[in-house]
C-alpha cells in the first residue's frame, strides 16, 4: 500500500491535556489508492452525485469530529477527481448500504441536507469496510433527523468514519452509532448548535473483543440560546482490545440557558484492556447547565450469582452483560425493524 506522508492527526481533544496521558489526539496512516466507496440504496432516495456546486459549496463551513485534516483528505481527492460528494435531500427513511471488498481502501462522502420542517431517517449500513467515509449534516429550521450507522470495519486496515453537523433553529439531530470493530475503528462527530432550541442527541454503543480498537471523538458545541445536547456511550471491552472516548460539551459565549450531559458505561472483562474515557465541559457562558459521568468497571459478582442462580452458565451471564451494553444504544433506534435485525447482528458475535 503506498503512504502519503504516512500519518494524519485526527480526534484532537479541543481542549489539550497532559501529553503523558496519550489522549489528546490519535495519528492514523493514510493512502493513495482510494477507491470510492459505492452507497448502494436499499430503500427510499438513491442519494445520486450532484452537480450543483452552489449546494456542494454551502456544506464546506461544517466542521467535524475527526478534525481538519480528514476533511482536507477529502478535498484532495475531490479535486484529483477520486471522490465525488453524494446530496441526499432526506425526507422519509433512507437505508443506505456500504460494503468493503478484501483489503480495498474506500473513501465516502455524504452530505446530507434535510429541508425545514421535515422529519427523516437515515441508516448507514457499514460493514467490512476499510478506508475513509465523512458524512455532513445540514438540518433546517424545525426538521429532525435521526442518522443511525451500524459499522462493521475491516479485518485488514483501518476505518475513519467522520461526521459534522449543523442545526438551524428548532432543529433535531439524533445519532445512533453500533461500533463492531474487526480491527481499528477511528471515529468523530462535531455538532454545532447554532439555531435557537436545536437539539443534539448520540447514543454510542461498541462491543470490542481481541485486538480492536476503537478511537472516538465526540463534540458538542453550543452557540445558539436554548440549545441541548446529550452523548451517551456504552460498551464492553475483553481481550487485549482498546478503546478512547472524549466527550466534550463546549458552551460559547452567548449559548444562555443551553443544557448539555454527557455520560459513558464500560464493562471490563479482561485485564488486558486499554480504557481511556475523557469527559470534558467547556464554558464561556454563566447561564448555561453541564453535566458529566462515567461508570467503569468489572461485571458485578453478585448481578452473576443473581444470573446463574437462574439455571444459566457463567460464560452466558457474562454474554448477556456485554449484551446489555451494546443494546443500550440499539434500543434508540426507532425503525423496530432494523432495530431487531442489529440486535441479531450482536447475538451472532457470541
Amino acid at each position: 500500500m503506498q503512504m502519503d506522508n504516512g500519518m494524519i492527526t485526527v480526534n484532537n481533544l479541543p481542549a489539550p491535556t497532559w501529553e503523558k496521558l496519550k489522549v489528546n489526539r490519535a495519528a492514523v496512516s493514510v493512502c493513495t489508492d482510494y477507491k470510492e466507496a459505492s452507497m448502494v440504496c436499499k430503500a427510499g432516495d438513491d442519494p445520486a452525485v450532484t452537480d450543483d456546486a452552489g449546494t456542494i459549496e454551502s456544506f464546506s463551513a461544517i466542521k467535524t469530529g475527526m478534525g481538519d485534516e480528514v476533511s482536507s483528505l477529502f478535498g484532495r481527492l475531490q479535486s484529483e477527481g477520486k471522490v465525488s460528494p453524494r446530496l441526499l435531500t432526506a425526507s422519509g427513511k433512507t437505508v443506505l448500504k456500504i460494503e468493503g471488498k478484501g483489503a480495498e481502501s474506500l473513501a465516502g462522502r455524504l452530505l446530507i441536507d434535510v429541508p425545514e420542517g421535515k422529519k427523516a431517517t437515515v441508516i448507514m449500513d457499514i460493514s467490512g469496510a476499510a478506508g475513509v467515509l465523512q458524512t455532513l449534516v445540514r438540518s433546517g429550521k424545525d426538521s429532525d433527523l435521526e442518522l443511525i450507522q451500524v459499522i462493521r470495519s475491516s479485518e485488514d486496515k483501518d476505518l475513519l468514519n467522520d461526521i459534522g453537523s449543523e442545526g438551524s433553529e428548532g432543529s433535531a439531530f439524533k445519532l445512533v452509532q453500533v461500533f463492531m470493530p474487526e480491527k481499528s475503528i477511528y471515529a468523530g462527530c462535531k455538532a454545532l448548535l447554532s439555531g435557537r432550541g436545536s437539539r443534539y442527541e448520540a447514543y454510542i454503543g461498541y462491543d470490542l473483543d481481541g485486538s480492536d480498537v476503537l478511537d472516538m471523538n465526540y463534540h458538542a458545541v453550543h452557540t445558539g440560546k436554548d440549545t441541548e445536547s446529550m452523548m451517551n456511550a456504552s460498551g464492553a471491552l475483553s481481550g487485549r482490545s482498546e478503546k478512547t472516548f472524549r466527550g466534550t460539551i463546549d458552551f460559547i459565549r452567548g449559548a444562555k440557558r443551553a443544557v448539555g450531559n454527557e455520560t459513558e458505561d464500560v464493562l471490563i472483562l479482561d485485564e488486558g484492556v486499554i480504557n481511556k474515557t475523557v469527559p470534558l465541559i467547556l464554558c464561556e457562558e454563566e447561564d448555561v447547565e453541564g453535566n458529566h459521568g462515567a461508570s467503569i468497571g468489572m461485571p458485578d459478582e453478585e448481578t452473576l450469582f443473581y444470573l446463574m442462580s437462574r439455571g444459566i452458565s457463567r460464560e452466558e451471564a457474562l454474554a448477556v452483560l456485554r449484551r446489555s451494553k451494546i443494546s443500550n444504544a440499539v434500543m434508540n433506534i426507532s425503525d423496530e425493524e432494523y432495530r431487531n435485525e442489529i440486535m441479531g447482528l450482536i447475538y451472532d458475535r457470541d
